[in-house]
């Protein structure tokens, strides 16, 4: 049984259209001990042949044999076993890495066999200390000479203990004394282990080696000490076993490397990806708290518990694709229906016919135009109306005579009357209407009445209203207005009726139809905390089709306004963060890639030294996490910042307060969840960017990146 063999082994490359022989029908044998020096001309396959004994590359024909198993069949695990315990590779250039010092670069094939640093680190100082070369230990490879790197490499080589010790032209870079110590060090090592150079310079080869092999246009020309496959019954050391952990820290120190080296690029990568952070974190925020916002904004209406229902009828013509809608008042009973689905619900008649949301209003002579006059429920005002009045006293008895008046109002007449407070200030309301009552006779066909309602008011009170598309209003209680009414005759109708009647009582007996109905009921709610089950309950009754109510008030309007800009603003905002991630994704991705071709020959080294192609990506993939790390760092304060800036414009000019409302401490009862999830989400991201160039590096040839040396 053969240490080594290779039987009949040959290799092509393509190029083009045509196949160049770098080797032809190879066959050679190997003891486990020896020195053997392979010799030729520039070009005649002796690098080639060292790439295949090295399971850098493989034969296109033929065999290697190692410890009497045949290799065909091996696959990219067991190739990697074979780099990383048994065959070492010394380049001509070296290929020491510059930025670790000498002890890191002999322990780094002990840490690419998952052995533990501490361990690693004790066995290659062991290492440098038997070859009287422990002052190489903490000093850079820049420091070194042409020889001390060598022999450094050598060293690097040996610290695992491999069966065969591997070199391209060890000596063409060096002047004869560093050279003469280079073979000399070889040949000490052959007393152990299978030493393979392959070298032009004969005269050393023939002063140092054992077996002398010279090749020529790719074949073998002669071998001094041929060996059959018969002969080899000496297996030679296996090697020390070294404990299988998986350590990715020698994946580590070159993604530390890397993230130094290329802190441009990075720069460009981290600012791509806050970007995208940064964009997610604030529409997470938004939706978290817009919502709520627009809930809690729309509450902040002085009349917020009142609300109007109206009957609508669709009658469709014939022969035509046209419908007529009618909008009428609903018969008590169908309105007092609702009252089932929420407490406290209380159905009034509706007297904004007659105290008409727009009267004639004058102060000192002067006219005061558009305002509205609004009912409240009545006064005292309730716990939510009281929280909202700012300035003044709310009144305590139910009278027509005293009004309260928004923020919005009170600015006007401040500005109109050049006033320092309203407050006290009175002005004179005037309504005049007129309404006919069908006899159905013909005399008198109509008899017509007259509402006057003049009345001196005072402003005893302001009300700072959410700001959004408000108007100026005034408010009155419902209650009085009631009183008054039913007070208020219609002299003309009771006297044809011989009998009292009321406004209020002429608007309890109108049709639904009839202008004076007003079309709808008055709602009032004894329970702000009812007004969302209110605004639930006129969204789906908006749905019906041939006849249905509409339940609508001032809050619930501007609240389907502010949810609806709410909805546009979200989808406008996905839209941005899939632009934001795709172009970090692929930000990230060209970095990754490039990183990737620039190092591709420090990645073929490593390859060389038995790093499996996970483990390679690992190196990439810790600079692209590293970047999402930081990312992430710099998108939480950003994002902090970004969201209190736009709620200040949100409060400036819509008067929402809150808007972005990023949850940094707590989702629900887990703290700090919203972190967690974004350095999940960080980790993701820069993985996928990462791996999708990557792809590439299975279809590379790392041998090719070899071939120079």
């Amino acid at each position: 049984m053969s240490f080594l063999q290779l039987k009949n082994v040959s290799k092509t490359y393509k190029n083009g259209m045509r196949e160049f022989t770098a080797l032809e029908n190879i066959g050679l044998t190997f003891s486990s001990r020896g020195f053997v020096v392979i010799l030729g001309r520039s070009g005649c396959g002796k690098s080639t042949l060292l790439n295949l004994l090295g399971g850098i590359d493989v034969p296109s024909s033929g065999e290697m044999i190692y410890r009497g198993k045949p290799t065909k069949k091996w696959r990219e695990k067991a190739w990697s076993e074979y780099r990383k315990k048994s065959v070492s590779t010394i380049f001509q250039h070296y290929n020491l890495f510059p930025f670790m010092d000498g002890v890191t670069n002999v322990m780094l094939p002990l840490l690419i066999d998952g052995e533990k640093p501490s361990v690693a680190q004790r066995r290659a100082e062991e290492v440098l200390a038997l070859f009287s070369l422990s002052d190489f230990s903490k000093r850079k490879v820049d420091s070194l000479s042409g020889g001390e790197c060598q022999r450094l490499a050598i060293l690097r080589s040996v610290s695992k203990n491999p069966q065969v010790i591997l070199a391209d032209e060890p000596t063409g870079a060096l002047d004869g004394k560093n050279a003469e110590a280079v073979m000399a060090l070889f040949k000490e090592l052959s007393k152990d282990h299978l030493v393979i150079i392959v070298s032009h310079n004969r005269e050393l080869a023939t002063q140092y080696a054992d077996r002398l092999i010279q090749m020529n246009e790719g074949k073998i020309v002669s071998d001094s000490k041929p060996i059959e496959a018969t002969q080899e019954n000496e297996l030679g050391p296996i090697g020390p076993k070294i404990k299988q952990a998986k350590s990715g820290s020698w994946a580590f120190l070159f993604s530390k490397e890397h993230f130094r080296s290329r802190k441009g690029r990075n720069a460009l990568g981290i600012i791509a990806a806050t970007v995208g952070f940064a964009a997610s974190l604030l529409t997470f925020g938004f939706y978290f708290g817009s919502t709520t916002a627009v809930e809690r904004s729309t509450s902040r209406y002085f009349d917020y518990e009142t609300a109007t229902i109206s009957k609508k009828t669709v009658q469709t013509i014939s022969d035509s694709p046209l419908q007529l809608t009618q909008t009428v008042r609903p018969s008590r009973a169908e309105a007092e229906q609702f009252s089932n689905y929420i407490d406290g619900l209380r159905v009034e008649l509706d007297f904004s016919s007659l105290f008409i949301p727009f009267p004639n209003a004058a102060c000192s002579g002067q006219t005061i135009a558009d305002f509205q006059y609004l009912p409240i429920d009545g006064f005292p005002l309730d716990e939510h109306q009281t929280a909202m009045i700012s300035a003044g006293h709310t009144p305590n008895v139910d009278s027509l005579d005293e009004i309260i008046i928004n923020h919005e109002l009170e600015t006007e007449l401040k500005t109109l009357f050049s006033l320092e407070t309203v407050l006290g200030l009175k002005i004179h309301l005037s309504i005049n209407l007129a309404f006919d009552y069908y006899t159905g006779t013909e005399t008198p066909l109509f008899i017509t009445d007259y509402f006057q309602f003049d009345k001196e008011v005072t402003i005893v009170a302001v009300a700072t209203e959410f700001s959004f598309l408000n108007t100026p209003k005034a408010f009155y209680s419902h209650r009085a207005a009631k009183s008054f009414l039913k007070s208020a005759l219609l002299p003309n109708l009771s006297s044809y009726l011989e009998s009292e009647v009321s406004w209020y009582h002429r608007l309890q007996s109108v049709e639904g139809s009839d202008p004076l109905s007003a079309y709808g009921f008055r709602l009032f709610l004894n329970d702000e905390g009812q007004v969302g089950k209110l605004y639930a309950l006129a969204k789906k009754i908006q749905d019906g089709t041939t006849e249905n109510y509409l339940i609508s008030s001032e809050s619930f309007l501007v609240k389907d306004t502010l949810l609806s800009m709410n909805q546009a603003i979200s989808v406008g905002l996905i839209f941005f963060i899939a632009i934001a991630w795709v172009g970090s994704i692929f930000i990230i991705g060209i970095i990754d890639f490039s990183s990737f071709v620039e190092k591709k020959k420090e990645v073929a080294i490593l390859y060389s030294m038995g790093a499996e192609r996970t483990s390679i990506r690992n190196i990439f993939i810790f600079e692209s996490l590293g970047i999402g790390f930081l990312s992430v760092i710099c998108a939480l304060p950003i994002s902090g910042i970004l969201a209190y800036i736009l709620n200040q414009m949100a409060t400036k000019y819509l008067g929402l307060s809150d808007v972005v409302a990023i949850p940094f401490l707590a989702i629900g009862t887990i703290p700090f969840l919203l972190e967690t999830g974004l350095l999940a989400l960080a980790f993701i991201t820069s993985y996928g960017a990462t791996m999708i160039p990557l792809t590439m590096f299975d279809k590379i040839s790392l041998a090719d990146e070899l071939r120079d040396e």
